[in-house]
């Protein structure tokens, strides 16, 4: 009697682990994330005067979440996978869709933390979007990094889609 309700008590906690971990997989951002963000909108559109509105209009956004930033651009962030988690970038786009910025705001791996680098992240700025963004063709490899480079290079590129549409849509 004794080892039933052990089993059952251990079947309960394994169900709520997973439903708990099954609804904490959308990435929300904090307050450092939005001042990170806010610098680089303030450096790129030389201006301090800016709000951040979500558009929500947009069917099969997915895990993306999509920002209007006043009449200046948008601001796109996402999720990736890399080899055992999901990293989580920012894209900010011109107000035609031009991709002008991307930075990773956390990544959790021990291996291929080189996509955070700044200067390798500067050959997505003004890139052409109208094709796939292909791996050692139009993105350049990193060593150590493949799939977090992969990774990133078709989730910016599907990101670049969703804001694609929705410009055609207005």
């Amino acid at each position: 009697m004794h080892f039933k309700n052990n089993i059952s008590k251990g079947v309960t906690l394994i169900v709520a682990a997973l439903l708990f971990f099954s609804f904490t997989s959308a990435y929300v951002l904090n307050a450092r994330d939005w001042k990170k963000i806010e610098k680089s909108t303030k450096a790129l559109f030389n201006t301090a005067d800016f709000s951040f509105s979500e558009i929500n209009t947009i069917s099969k956004l997915g895990n993306t979440r999509l920002f209007k930033i006043d009449d200046l651009g948008y601001l796109a962030f996402d999720q990736a996978p890399s080899k055992f988690h999901k990293f989580v970038y920012y894209m900010i786009f011109s107000d035609k869709g031009d991709v002008l910025k991307i930075e990773v705001l956390n990544y959790n791996e021990n291996y291929g933390a080189e996509i955070c680098n700044k200067r390798w992240l500067k050959q997505f700025q003004k890139i052409n979007t109208s094709s796939f963004l292909t791996y050692n063709n139009s993105i350049d490899g990193i060593s150590g990094a493949t799939l977090s480079v992969q990774s990133i290079s078709v989730n910016s590129w599907q990101v670049t889609q969703k804001l694609k549409t929705h410009l055609q849509l207005k």
